[in-house]
Order: structure tokens, then sequence, then C-alpha cells
């Protein structure tokens, strides 16, 4: 932007320098915010698979129920209620998290001027509490200066506004994955390690090689899935528990029998 070729339109030209700064920070909050809430929907879809993988192991029906609101946003107590989770984990980020949704639609499809909801939210009692104190612990942080909001007006966010709507994300991820974790259990976190380990198509974080299929299924659990202190016996224990000796010594052998055989 400063001076430099541009292909195909030739060169971009800045006397203002200052002025050019401050677009390249608002136009990379605006891709942060959308891409935030893009990951965090994925995060969402991946989730209710996997918890419809596990019901459907055990012989339950897949889940029913829709994770969107009339006006097709994420819904957040729609999605619990669909995995059967308590809302009230991440009750206290709900605010929040509607806030930057809303930012995010009207970046994606009104060319990041507000509305009037997004106004409304900006405005609201619930906003204005977290502003005083987030999240609503004993200390006290306030959030970043909020611009000012007015409906069909350019939505002025900065870069740390993009880094509060990850945030945000962040911790009712982390709230979600608590519960999948305990109501899976260790039967159910080896099967999900089984999976994405040996029997999915596959997987970014699968490694080249294995000497055996209790070391990669022990990779998942350690490093991806932070369960401490895991051991092979256990892994062997689930397994056994779970019926799939012969589809996981399949599977190893499919991704990794030309190097090593079990």
């Amino acid at each position: 932007m400063l001076k430099r070729p541009v292909e195909p339109w030739g060169f971009v030209w800045s006397d203002d320098i200052p002025a050019t700064f401050s677009e390249a920070e608002f136009s990379l909050a605006r891709m942060s915010i959308v891409q935030a809430y893009g990951s965090f929907e994925n995060y969402l879809t991946l989730t209710r698979g996997e918890v419809d993988r596990w019901r459907h192991h055990r012989g339950i029906g897949s889940l029913e129920g829709k994770t969107n609101d009339e006006n097709r946003n994420l819904s957040l107590s729609q999605f619990c209620k669909t995995i059967g989770c308590s809302f009230d984990l991440f009750a206290e980020y709900e605010s929040l998290f509607e806030f930057f949704q809303e930012c995010r639609n009207c970046i994606v499809h009104r060319e990041s001027y507000a509305n009037k909801r997004l106004v409304e939210l900006a405005d609201s009692e619930e906003m204005a509490k977290c502003n005083n104190n987030w999240p609503f612990s004993q200390s006290n942080t306030l959030l970043p200066d909020w611009p000012v909001f007015r409906a069909d007006e350019i939505i002025a966010l900065q870069p740390k506004h993009a880094i509060l709507a990850a945030a945000v994300y962040y911790k009712i991820a982390k709230c979600i994955d608590t519960f999948i974790v305990s109501s899976f259990g260790p039967e159910g976190m080896i099967f999900m390690a089984i999976h994405h380990s040996l029997c999915a198509d596959d997987h970014p974080s699968r490694l080249s090689s294995h000497t055996s299929y209790e070391s990669a299924i022990l990779k998942f659990l350690t490093n991806r899935y932070r369960v401490k202190d895991a051991t092979r016996h256990e892994i062997n224990v689930g397994i056994t528990e779970l019926d799939l000796h012969k589809k996981v010594r399949t599977c190893f052998n499919s991704l990794y029998w030309n190097k090593y055989k079990v």
C-alpha cells in the first residue's frame, strides 16, 4: 500500500502514511473478525460431528435439532440444547458473542456498515456489564475502548477488538470441551483418538510413521487432547471395551504396513 507495485493495477500511491496505516489496521480487524467467527463456526460443526459419531458407536440415534436461530445466526443456546450441554457454563459470554456475530454479519453483508441491531447490542445493559467487569470476575478487568456505533455508518473496529472476539470464542470453546471430555469419559476419548489417529481419511496432526497403533493413539491423547499420564495399557483396555481391536489393526496396517508390521 505504501508505493509498491500491486498487479494488475499498477502502483498504489499514498502521500498520507498515517491515513494509509489506519485503513490497513481497519482492514486487518475486519478480516480477523470474520476469520475468527468462521473458525468458531467450524469448531461447533466438528464438535457436533464428534458427539454424533460417539452416539452412533454406542447405538444411540443421531443428534436432532438446529444450531441456528430463525435468522440463521448461530445460537449458543440451541447448540447446547442439541448436544445436551448446560448453557449456564458460558452464559456470561452470550452478549459479547452476539455482538461480534452481528459485527461479522455487517462486515460480510453490509460492507462494514452498522445496522440497527448492532447499535442496540452495543448500547445494551448486558454489554455495559461486560465493559465494566471482564469476565464478571474479581479481577475488574475492563474491555478495550469501543468506537461509537451508529446505524448505517462504518464500524471502526481495531485489531484489539478482533483479539477480544477470538478470546470470547476461545472461552466458550473451552467450556464446551470440558463438557465433551466429561460426557465422553476415558472410553469416549480413546474412541475419538482412535478415529482421528488411524481411521479417518486424514488429519493434519497425524504423523507419517508410527511403530505401533498404541503410539499413534497415544500421541493424539497426550498432544492433541491433553490427556495426562495416558498409558499403552489403558489404551488397549479401552480398545477391548470398545471392541475395536480388528478395526484398529486393519487401519494401522493400511497406514503404516510398508514400514512396520504388527
